[in-house]
């Protein structure tokens, strides 16, 4: 997945953070239109800081560890997931998702 944060400014400093995860499921439940699975992956952070014409972008790699549940339902595929992103550096973070899955034929 890909997370694009929406820009901060504060002072004359303008901050952009952008982060890019790969991520592996393991389904630990399958019932009928219920599963439930543990993931782990990747996290790589971007972050560019510009102020009074002076520009610096950094990266940082870390560790994603969680668990989700989804619900399959007529139009798609309900989920929810927690997940600790980042684990292993100093941009380590909290995720609470849901959304929609949904084939595209």
């Amino acid at each position: 997945d890909l997370t694009y944060y929406l820009p901060e400014s504060n002072g004359g400093v303008d901050v952009n953070y952008f982060g890019f995860n790969i991520n592996g499921h393991y389904i630990f439940y399958n019932e009928e239109s219920l599963t439930a699975y543990g993931l782990a992956g990747i996290n790589i952070l971007k972050v560019k800081v510009e102020a009074g014409g002076f520009s610096s972008s950094n990266s940082e790699t870390g560790l994603n560890l969680g668990a989700g549940i989804e619900s399959a339902q007529s139009f798609g595929n309900l989920f929810g997931e927690l997940k600790l992103a980042g684990l292993g550096g100093d941009a380590d973070q909290l995720v609470i998702g849901g959304g929609v899955r949904f084939a595209i034929n």
